[in-house]
């Protein structure tokens, strides 16, 4: 008969192998472009965002995430590429080598107030401080459409145990049901439904998720109601 196996020895060291080490990323090829003038190299495949946040300059988000795919959705970030028909996406648009971008041009500037504009005048921004000062930033009027403007104004819905939800202040980044799917969380129980809107599913892995939907939106349109 074979000998009982024997538990180690507590005294005895066990050998220790090599901690694991993450691969040094390859290096990516140096490209140069310019902004408002300034000239700025970048690795390639790096978006026009990347490149006025490494010069300095404050270009303004409202559905971009550093984690999650961008989805274009705000057209906030939008800038001027000289040989562009449109305002091309800054937090996207991947850098091209000799591209020369304008981010606060006059036509910049209209767009971005219209937008904000746009915003504000249908959706309840009281409690979106970043947005207000982009609004403050870019001179935004949206009273200037008058006290009859079509609003997404609706009653809050409380439909499962975990999560509020109140469109009247939801501006449709889509950030939610970007983190809740491939992006991050896999579970896709938020899901856009109907018109855009996104859409809790009832008893779905939702009530499992730790992913803070409530705070990666751009307004806060999704509360939790209570702690687990």
């Amino acid at each position: 008969m074979s000998e009982p196996l024997q538990a180690p020895s507590l005294l005895i060291p066990i050998p220790r192998a090599p901690i694991p080490q993450i691969p040094a990323a390859a290096a990516r090829p140096e490209i140069e472009i310019t902004i408002d003038g300034k000239r700025v190299t970048i690795p390639e495949g790096a978006t026009i965002l990347d490149a006025t946040r490494k010069l300095g300059i404050d270009t303004p988000t409202l559905c971009f995430l550093e984690t999650l795919t961008p989805v274009n959705a705000c057209r906030v970030c939008v800038v001027e590429l000289e040989g562009s028909r449109t305002l091309v996406p800054a937090c996207s648009r991947k850098a091209e080598v000799g591209m020369n971008v304008h981010t606060d041009s006059e036509r910049v500037r209209l767009s971005r107030r219209l937008v904000l504009e746009f915003l504000a005048s249908s959706v309840d921004v009281s409690t979106a401080l970043a947005l207000q000062a982009y609004m403050k930033q870019y001179g935004a009027r949206p009273e200037r459409f008058g006290p009859r403007a079509e609003t997404v104004a609706q009653p809050p819905k409380i439909d499962n145990e975990l999560y509020m939800r109140d469109y009247s202040k939801c501006i449709l980044c889509y950030k939610c049901v970007e983190a809740c799917g491939v992006d991050a969380q896999n579970t896709f129980a938020i899901a856009v439904a109907g018109a855009a809107f996104p859409h809790i599913f009832p008893r779905s892995s939702i009530f499992l998720c730790r992913n803070p939907h409530a705070s990666i939106a751009a307004i806060a349109s999704v509360y939790v109601r209570r702690a687990r």
